[in-house]
């Protein structure tokens, strides 16, 4: 029987970096790009379009190329986050600011690995742990509890497992950014 070691092992940071971040990684560092400025917004255009494409057929181990018009408005949709969105980074992109090309383009593949990390950690705690399955992350947040929480926080005034249970995504979700900031502060 599956317990909480045997989750956060699938969810520790040195095996989403293998499973997911290196492969993102590496298609990034693998795509050249043909200058450091675009001459233009179409010419942008067409690098942001072939990057995206490119980044699809080689994350999916594919030869089908995505329609241009998705993989446009995906890329669109990545750069419009943040402060000043899709024309800001056109700017940059046209006028060589902020790393030009180089940094619209990685500030895709970033989008996509994050979001990708995102799905890794959804998919692991609904395949792993059945939603509806309360008593089992009942146990698990009793495990949880004991191997965590107690070492760590003796005597305090905890929540009950039946109480982290009714939030078993995101207390796993937060045991996981706990643990990545205390690895940050370490190294």
């Amino acid at each position: 029987m599956k317990n909480i070691q045997y989750i956060l092992d699938l969810l520790r940071s040195n095996k989403i970096s293998e499973e997911v971040d290196k492969p993102h990684y590496m298609i990034r560092e693998s795509y050249k790009l043909p200058r450091y400025k675009a001459k233009d917004y179409d010419d942008c255009c067409n690098i942001i379009i072939h990057y995206y494409q490119y980044h699809f057929r080689a994350w999916m181990k594919s030869s089908t190329t995505m329609p241009r018009d998705i993989a446009f408005g995906q890329a669109k949709q990545m750069l419009d986050k943040g402060q000043g969105g899709f024309i800001k980074h056109v700017k940059n992109a046209i006028w060589g600011r902020e790393s030009g090309l180089i940094g619209l383009i990685d500030t895709i593949a970033d989008t996509l690995r994050e979001d990708s990390v995102a799905k890794y950690v959804d998919y692991v705690l609904t395949t792993q742990v059945n939603p509806m399955d309360f008593d089992l992350k009942v146990l698990f947040m009793k495990q949880y509890l004991k191997q965590y929480a107690m070492p760590v926080l003796p005597g305090e005034r905890l929540m009950s497992a039946y109480e982290l249970a009714s939030n078993f995504d995101a207390v796993i979700k937060y045991h996981l950014q706990w643990i990545n900031s205390l690895r940050g502060n370490i190294q």
